[in-house]
């Protein structure tokens, strides 16, 4: 651990700028390699807790032996959590696998047992689980501090939406029940703890852009690199709004619904709440700009309904001109797009109904808007299969003039997404017709 800071410590920026620093080579090692020590240790941890001696009426050394190990790996993690730079290196799955083991751990009712005799020799301690407990509350505070900003929204509102997907009546029935509400409460604490200060957090990063009247928001700005210390707790907008996609996709607004009675459900529909609150945030600051990051519900709708969006027709204007936002054809095309998405997706119909409490020309996305979602979508799509990570891999393609990039080329003169592509495809929609 020592060796590694070591190694950090000695990297300088670039003298080629800093928008370098972020790739030098250790950078780049370090980045495909701390996540996996993190998971083995989260795994390994969870081993060292779950796994009890063959003689439990005795302390063994097999048993002092998880102890030390419990010790060695929460003192590992807590290091690696509290480097701001090995943090923010550690990508969505390893973070899963971390963040979830480290709640489960606080939610466990060995954990929480009174401190005497018997359970000590049951758990095998002599006491080490108050230091365990007040351990592993530090090394989630660190993640909630340090860890990518993104990364950690993403990773806590999929383990929410695990721990509620099936609801729990008030009170719990079962022991199991039990622990699953206590999980997605820890979980729903730390969103909310992250929250906070999110309105101040999205001002810093976004500043006024609404009233400067600007029409593209820049890809450092909107979409900030993962790993990049010198932009946290900046976040990038993309990943926010899929993962509430996701989350109103797997539990929809009408079974909320059916859960706001908390006499008889357990939290009501606090999470759907909390979920909401943070993308609120977002528009909120963005107004109408925040179409621009709508790409990776595209692509998520796309997939999972073939054909249901199709290509856009062929303008008379390049790709990029202003003119080509009141082009007949385009907007015939942007409104086919808008409406069949608002009936795919709660979140962009979410979107669209509490834009235009702003202003009614907020409520759907522009041509060039919609364009440059559809290029993050193709991007994603182009990406499926390289990576399981959600969170760091987005880049906002700019609305200005120029050619489109070589992923959503057609040979239709002006055409920017590919007939051809596995997106694109025009196959029977699931379930809806195209």
């Amino acid at each position: 651990m020592e060796r590694l800071q070591g190694l950090l410590d000695i990297i300088e920026p670039p003298t080629a700028g800093a928008e370098a620093y972020a790739h030098t080579p250790v950078l780049d090692s370090i980045r495909k390699n701390v996540g996996n020590i993190t998971s083995a240790l989260a795994v390994q941890l969870r081993w060292a807790f779950t796994t009890t001696s063959t003689d439990p009426s005795m302390v063994s050394p097999f048993q002092s032996m998880l102890i030390n190990i419990r010790k060695l790996s929460l003192h590992l993690l807590l290091g690696i959590f509290d480097d701001r730079r090995l943090a923010q290196c550690v990508r969505e799955d390893a973070l899963l696998t971390v963040v979830e083991e480290m709640i489960r751990r606080l939610v466990d009712p060995l954990l929480k047992r009174d401190d005497d005799a018997d359970s000590k020799v049951a758990r095998g301690s002599v006491p080490n689980y108050e230091w365990a407990t007040k351990s592993l509350n530090a090394i989630v505070v660190k993640i909630l501090d340090k860890a990518d900003r993104t990364t950690v929204y993403v990773v806590l509102i999929r383990l929410l939406q695990s721990s509620m997907a099936v609801p729990v009546p008030n009170p719990p029935p079962t022991d199991s029940d039990t622990q699953r509400v206590e999980f997605g409460d820890l979980a729903m604490r730390c969103l909310w703890r992250l929250t906070k200060p999110l309105e101040q957090e999205l001002q810093v990063q976004f500043g006024d852009l609404v009233a400067s009247g600007i029409t593209n928001v820049p890809a450092s700005v909107g979409s900030p690199e993962f790993g990049d210390i010198r932009k946290h707790p900046f976040i990038r907008i993309d990943p926010i709004l899929r993962i509430t996609h996701r989350f109103f996709e797997h539990v929809p607004d009408r079974e909320w619904r059916k859960r706001e009675d908390r006499s008889a459900w357990m939290f009501g529909d606090l999470p759907k709440r909390t979920v909401k609150t943070i993308g609120h945030m977002a528009l909120c600051r963005l107004r109408g700009l925040v179409w621009q990051f709508t790409g990776l519900i595209l692509h998520d709708v796309i997939t999972e309904h073939p054909g249901l969006i199709h290509p856009p027709p062929l303008s008379k204007f390049p790709e990029g001109s202003p003119a080509q936002d009141s082009d007949p054809a385009m907007l015939g095309w942007l409104s086919d797009v808008h409406t069949k998405m608002s009936q795919a997706s709660e979140t962009w119909a979410y979107l669209q109904s509490s834009l235009s409490t702003f202003d009614e020309s907020y409520a759907r996305p522009t041509v060039s808007q919609l364009m440059a979602a559809l290029r993050v979508a193709q991007a994603a799509a182009d990406d499926d299969g390289d990576s399981d990570d959600d969170s760091s891999s987005v880049t906002v393609g700019g609305l200005g003039a120029g050619a489109p990039p070589a992923y959503a080329r057609d040979s239709r003169p002006g055409s920017v997404v590919s007939s051809s592509s596995p997106l694109m495809q025009a196959r029977q929609p699931l379930g809806m017709s195209a």
